[in-house]
């Protein structure tokens, strides 16, 4: 993250974007598994695993878009509907879910949101993690012979950020090698 003038530049990692979103669903999944395992459990799971997998089959969106997508019903509607339109899992997950009564919905999304909002709420995650394309390409750089410095001073960014965006650009590079 740098400041150059009036202008911010700053890295960005869309780790949904790739051509395999179910590999994307799980590293992201297991990222989170592994970071808040002793809270974790098979509905944050489930639920997370369902809201990745539809985001990244719509093109252009991120993890910052989880939030929106699990408590909004509109956007719900239609990320959902685009993206279950060919997956019988899917589309019986979203109707699981939107048939839940609105306290029961909060419930079953309040773990996922809080882990995600409290690594969101920093600036500088939600500038790395809530942007559309990535600033570089993973597999030029492991192709190209290139090298990713990825500096996260956990005093400035806070733990749960500098693990959470960590393990994320490892999944990105995972994601690059196994394409």
């Amino acid at each position: 993250y740098k400041r150059h003038g009036t202008t911010t530049l700053f890295a960005a990692l869309n780790i949904l974007d790739g051509p395999d979103p179910e590999l994307a669903a799980d590293q992201v999944v297991s990222v989170f598994r592994r970071i808040w395992g002793s809270w974790w459990g098979p509905r944050m799971d489930d639920i997370l695993r369902c809201a990745c997998l539809t985001l990244a089959r719509v093109p252009g969106s991120t993890l910052a878009d989880i939030p929106a997508l699990l408590t909004e019903p509109a956007l719900r509607a239609a990320l959902a509907g685009a993206a279950s339109a060919h997956d019988p899992y899917l589309r019986g997950f979203w109707r699981w879910y939107d048939a839940l009564p609105e306290a029961a919905r909060a419930a079953a999304a309040g773990p996922v949101l809080s882990r995600l909002r409290a690594v969101l709420t920093r600036r500088f995650a939600a500038d790395l993690l809530g942007s559309a394309r990535s600033s570089f390409d993973m597999r030029m750089v492991l192709d190209g012979g290139g090298l990713l410095l990825a500096r996260l001073p956990k005093g400035q960014i806070g733990e749960d950020t500098a693990r959470l965006a960590g393990s994320l650009v490892i999944a990105k590079a995972w994601q690059a090698a196994l394409g």
